[in-house]
């Protein structure tokens, strides 16, 4: 059970009625994009179903971690109530994701295309850096090889001058850099429209905010750090700490549902769909979800969201 609310309101959800979807979806997603969505995945460039079933386990074992920070049971001595300060550190690396992904289908070709060579870039650049500090190191000598040997695996798409100068490769972007970046005529990469809308709505309404509580910047130390002030007594400080708790877990739930609904929706999974759209239904309450429900998903989720 989870609360939320403004001072003489309060509201509660469950997250029993939608624990067993949550536990199901990033699994059976995962396995469609390995399964009959491959071809199809596979046709828009060898490595998205890889990228694919990876971030939904990243993001599925990251989630299940702010869940277990925020919940009331199994009962655990060691689950302290100041641990939920962690839960916007996962949310944010959970947003990463969500932006990725968005941005990858965008044009799914050549972005997944400039994703693994930039994965290289970064692969060769470290093997650089390893190398030159252990290189007169014999104990060093097999771990070194095998690294090199990782840097060609990594080779996928990567083109005989790239090779020759990583630097042709660029960096794969950060959420606001997706925004800012732009061709060589100077058009913007991302082309004007939904993907980029959302993109921009979640740079300023989430990423800004939650980058400032993970970076501690002085808004965002006020935010977790002042749950800590001396100024709260025990009584007031275990009050304010359930109520982060709840908010913080509502707000990791709304992005985990909105990763599976990008794979849902980008791959037509009718079946997904009927599946999670009771879940968005279920969280409506939550005046996040609910809005980017309905700026995004109503109307995409391959089923009727009415």
């Amino acid at each position: 059970m989870a609360k939320y609310g403004v001072p003489d309101y309060e509201y509660e959800i469950s997250y029993k009625p939608v624990y067993s979807v949550l536990e199901e979806l990033p699994v059976a997603i995962a396995n469609r994009l390995g399964g009959d969505r491959r071809e199809e995945a596979e046709g828009l460039h060898p490595g998205i179903p890889t990228f694919g079933k990876l971030t939904l386990r990243v993001c599925d074992a990251t989630y299940k971690t702010a869940r277990y920070i925020c919940s009331d049971t199994p009962d655990d001595p060691m689950r302290l109530p100041i641990l939920a300060l962690s839960v916007p550190i996962l949310s944010r690396a959970m947003l990463d994701a969500l932006m990725n992904i968005i941005f990858m289908f965008d044009d799914p070709s050549r972005n997944a295309r400039w994703y693994f060579a930039a994965e290289w870039k970064d692969v060769v650049n470290r093997h650089k850096r390893l190398f030159e500090r252990y290189k007169n190191d014999t104990n060093m000598e097999e771990w070194l090889k095998g690294h090199e040997r990782y840097a060609r695996l990594a080779e996928l798409d990567v083109t005989e001058e790239e090779k020759k100068n990583p630097n042709l490769i660029r960096w794969w972007p950060h959420p606001g850099g997706m925004l800012r970046m732009k061709h060589s005529d100077g058009s913007l990469y991302l082309s004007k429209g939904k993907r980029r809308d959302f993109i921009s709505y979640l740079n300023q309404w989430y990423y800004g905010p939650l980058s400032g509580s993970v970076h501690l910047n002085g808004l965002g130390l006020a935010e977790r750090g002042g749950l800590l002030s001396d100024a709260h007594s025990p009584r007031k400080q275990e009050y304010l700490l359930e109520r982060v708790r709840s908010q913080y877990m509502f707000t990791a739930t709304t992005i985990n549902l909105a990763i599976l609904s990008e794979f849902i929706c980008q791959f037509d999974m009718k079946y997904e769909a009927t599946r999670i759209l009771p879940v968005w239904k279920h969280f409506e309450e939550w005046p996040e979800a609910k809005e980017i429900f309905e700026k995004r998903y109503q109307s995409w989720l391959p089923i009727s969201a009415t």
